[in-house]
């Protein structure tokens, strides 16, 4: 495991757009995992749902971070359920969303795409066909064929 030092000053821009870290959220420990796909972990010191908050605590959010046993977040489109999901336990943190994260992941994602579509189909089922003409159609009328030479007309 590498670490580094990151000014948030100068790199702000940088933290916020791929990370979601935001100045007035410095100082943050920021653990990010190379190689396809890059995956990341932000550590909001004082927090409620901040899991590093003293040493003891930091060195085993490293541990766990080593191991594989914490989970990343994905940058890039696949992380957006993940860091959407981390929003909202910030945001609501009355409720006990956390304890909701055994689930696996893009398990909510994959419901409200279900409901999407779900939606889609009703809406699509629903719609009411084109009125239908039942006016009388035309009969089909024989046109006369041409008289050829050779051939003789009945009587």
């Amino acid at each position: 495991m590498r670490f580094g030092l990151l000014d948030g000053r100068k790199w702000g821009a940088y933290l916020s757009e791929m990370h979601g870290v935001e100045r007035a959220e410095l100082p943050a420990l920021l653990l990010v995992r190379g190689g396809s796909p890059r995956s990341f972990h932000v550590e909001r010191y004082g927090l409620p749902e901040a899991r590093a908050n003293d040493a003891a605590s930091l060195l085993q959010l490293l541990r766990d971070a080593g191991s594989g046993a914490l989970r990343l977040e994905l940058t890039g489109t696949w992380g957006i359920p993940d860091r959407l999901w981390n929003r909202l336990k910030g945001m609501l943190p009355m409720l006990p969303l956390k304890a909701l994260d055994f689930l696996p992941r893009y398990t909510f994602a994959a419901i409200l795409a279900f409901l999407v579509l779900l939606g889609l189909l009703k809406f699509i089922i629903s719609t009411p066909a084109a009125p239908y003409d039942e006016a009388p159609r035309a009969k089909y009328v024989e046109a006369p064929q041409p008289e050829t030479k050779g051939s003789k007309k009945a009587d």
